[in-house]
């Protein structure tokens, strides 16, 4: 028996098979978009440049940080956006006092040729609008640090003393003053002339133009009073043995705290008794202190002194001889 082959179905060579047909199209898409650069997309953070306020009126709280941004082209258009940073121009030429919420729109965008915007966020900005004023409040100065060791501030001024203020209403009525940052005073020992700088809340500016205001700071010795006590007396200018009652001697000196530290340590002090031409006896006498210019004598205790000279002579060489005249 012959079996006859059905015949062959031309269905096949008719219509070929989905992936037949597609892989060469992709290809050919795959292929142009390398010759064209391809279209791609990306997200960028736009910043929002604000324009246009009416005078007299000010936004209150920071400015907006900036709109996100999806947009879409050729990578060579992309490749821009490095030099050309876009920006929104947020205008505001029509706004009145209050809470104001504006519209984001795309044509407001200044974006490189070649790319399109695919999405915004947000939508809308909302912002608040205030009369802006203009005040005069007095400068208040702040001081940081300790000056050196033996020093202190003794005085402060700035000039000028008041600075002239714009910024929303709300926030400039409720100040009274206003405050500089801190000038920092560690380890000075004399006068600090800075410009200085101003903490002001957001939305405040300075209403002049050229320098600001100066503080001067006036630094100066701590002014101490100390006492020193048991001092001995140094004898002077004379050949004759000597008692002299009482031995010590106690003073109490007022001055800057750096120069008492040198007396302390023995220097720029003298206490002696000058005997010079005095014959064998018994005398009172007062002892001579010398000290630096910048401190006061406050208190000698005692202030007089039993001096008995002998008629037996000091050997040479010694305290107040012959010898050893000052």
């Amino acid at each position: 028996m012959n079996h006859r082959l059905p015949p062959k179905s031309t269905f096949g060579a008719l219509h070929p098979r989905p992936s037949a047909i597609w892989l060469p199209v992709a290809a050919a898409v795959l292929f142009w978009m390398a010759a064209c650069g391809g279209s791609l997309e990306t997200d960028l953070l736009v910043p929002v440049q604000v324009s246009g306020i009416p005078e007299g009126l000010t936004v209150v709280g920071p400015p907006p940080k900036g709109v996100e941004v999806r947009v879409a082209g050729p990578q060579s258009a992309l490749a821009t956006l490095a030099d050309q940073q876009p920006v929104y121009r947020l205008d505001l030429s029509k706004v009145v006092p209050g809470v104001q919420t504006l519209p984001i729109q795309a044509e407001r965008l200044e974006l490189p040729k070649g790319l399109t915007v695919r999405r915004i966020l947000p939508l809308r900005l909302t912002l608040r609008i205030e009369r802006e004023i203009r005040r005069e409040l007095e400068i208040q100065l702040r001081i940081t640090g300790k000056p050196a060791a033996g020093f202190q501030v003794t005085g402060e001024t700035i000039l000028p003393p008041v600075i002239a203020l714009r910024g929303p209403a709300s926030i400039m009525e409720a100040l009274d003053k206003v405050y500089t940052k801190p000038v920092d005073v560690t380890s000075m020992t004399g006068p600090v002339h800075k410009e200085v700088a101003f903490d002001l809340p957001a939305g405040v500016t300075i209403d002049h133009a050229g320098e600001g205001p100066a503080a001067e700071i006036q630094i100066e010795p701590r002014i101490e009073q100390r006492r020193f006590d048991d001092l001995p007396l140094e004898v002077r200018n004379t050949p004759h043995r000597f008692e002299i009652t009482p031995a010590v001697i106690h003073i109490e000196v007022k001055g800057p705290a750096t120069t008492l530290e040198t007396l302390a340590a023995g220097k720029n002090l003298a206490v002696f008794m000058d005997l010079e031409n005095l014959d064998p006896g018994v005398y009172v006498r007062r002892a001579t202190i010398t000290l630096p210019v910048d401190t006061t004598l406050v208190q000698v205790n005692p202030e007089l002194f039993t001096v008995k000279l002998s008629a037996v002579k000091r050997e040479k060489g010694g305290n107040g001889s012959p010898d050893s005249k000052q």
